[in-house]
């Protein structure tokens, strides 16, 4: 019997060997997936130092978490600003939203997932890309449905980053983001000073901190949904422009974002890393919009 218990647990050991040569065989010669599918354990098995394919990686990821959302652009539902709609998008409006924002965006989450970064968030946490016109009769916070059948495959605490292409020079690349939470009913509300092409990337991140640790981008001109933000004097403090300042102060983001005719100011530096903590403790709370005062990529 105890003759039969080694053969059985050697034929174990063996059989084990035997799989990782068939893991890592299903790779091309060039080192590309065999499969082509672009996903973590790809990722993770081609080593954290090497960058050759992220490109490849980011436009799967994108292509693929993207299609099966396309028809879902019409159950999104906008609420909240005066007659809002959502558009299709197209032309150097879509190219403009797609190659500076969503993609920078994937392209985050592809080097963390690459590199095993923890506390930050990995490609397999993508659940959907939604990108469309947005409009209004004036600005506001916008309430947005997510796919049903995408909510109901996400369980617990989950948050998206919208993204929103204002071709405003005072944003990076033309571009804002905001961290906001799904709730349980499947709806993201974020907010908007004006309107136009806008994505929206759900995620299982059950922390809108791994999000910003992940991608954190300008500000910009969308300064926040106010409950969570413009109603905090903490946050409100590392405005540079004192005109702003006393106009943020009488009348919150909103009145900071008249003064200086191209948004809220931006805090200095090394301002940023409190501001966003004391941002993030607020909306903890409230469970509601954040925004990042930085950017790595």
């Amino acid at each position: 019997m105890k003759k039969r218990i080694l053969s059985l647990v050697a034929a174990l050991a063996l059989a084990a060997t035997v799989v990782v040569p068939v893991q890592a065989a299903a790779k091309n010669a060039d080192g590309k997936p065999s499969d082509g599918k672009y996903d973590s354990s790809y990722l993770q098995s081609v080593g954290k130092d090497d960058s050759s394919h992220d490109k490849d990686a980011v436009d799967w990821q994108f292509n693929t978490k993207s299609e099966n959302m396309k028809s879902a652009n019409s159950d999104l539902k906008p609420s909240g600003a005066a007659n809002a709609k959502v558009n299709v998008v197209t032309g150097s409006a879509k190219d403009n939203l797609v190659d500076n924002g969503i993609k920078p965006v994937i392209k985050e989450f592809v080097k963390a997932t690459r590199k095993g970064e923890s506390g930050k968030c990995t490609v397999g946490m993508i659940q959907g890309i939604q990108y469309f016109d947005l409009t209004a009769d004036a600005a506001g916070d916008v309430t947005f449905k997510i796919d049903d059948t995408l909510n109901a495959a996400m369980t617990g605490d989950n948050y998206a980053i919208v993204l929103h292409y204002t071709g405003n020079a005072a944003d990076e690349d033309g571009i804002t983001a905001q961290y906001c939470k799904i709730s349980s009913a499947g709806k993201v509300t974020a907010h908007f000073n004006s309107f136009s092409p806008v994505a929206i990337i759900s995620t299982t991140a059950t922390s809108a901190q791994n999000l910003v640790n992940t991608y954190s981008h300008s500000a910009g001109s969308d300064a926040g949904n106010a409950a969570a933000v413009a109603q905090t004097p903490a946050v409100q403090a590392p405005v540079v422009d004192p005109n702003a300042q006393q106009a943020q102060d009488q009348n919150g983001v909103a009145g900071a974002q008249a003064a200086n005719g191209k948004g809220a100011a931006s805090p200095k530096t090394s301002d940023n890393a409190y501001a966003m903590y004391l941002i993030l403790a607020v909306a903890a709370v409230a469970g509601t919009t954040l925004v990042a005062t930085k950017k790595t990529r």
